[in-house]
């Protein structure tokens, strides 16, 4: 017998091949005993606080992209911040190495 087949056929022998009867409700008691508070819960709570503030932050820099426009640019464009497109800016692009 080459040593692989041993160390596994030892292995299995210690094998746990079951958890007895009741584990699941042993462990879903557990669970609802527990006092740490679900993922979601935590999530939702930031979401809530950060949202208004990241809308807000998102709104003053529309509104400041947009009083720095240029002529031309249209306004979701200029909301943006994106670069007005023109012919010097695309060849711009290809000389970049």
């Amino acid at each position: 017998m080459n040593p692989q087949d041993r160390v596994g056929r030892i292995l299995g022998q210690g094998a746990v091949r079951s958890f007895g009867p009741g584990f699941s409700d042993r462990v879903m008691a557990r669970l609802g005993s527990s006092r740490v508070a679900p993922l979601n819960a935590g999530l939702e709570r930031w979401f809530v606080r950060l949202v208004p503030v990241a809308l807000a932050a998102a709104a003053v820099l529309a509104a400041l992209n947009l009083r720095q426009g240029s002529a031309g640019q249209s306004k979701v464009d200029a909301m943006l911040g994106l670069p007005a497109v023109t012919l010097a800016a695309a060849y711009e692009l290809g000389d970049t190495p």
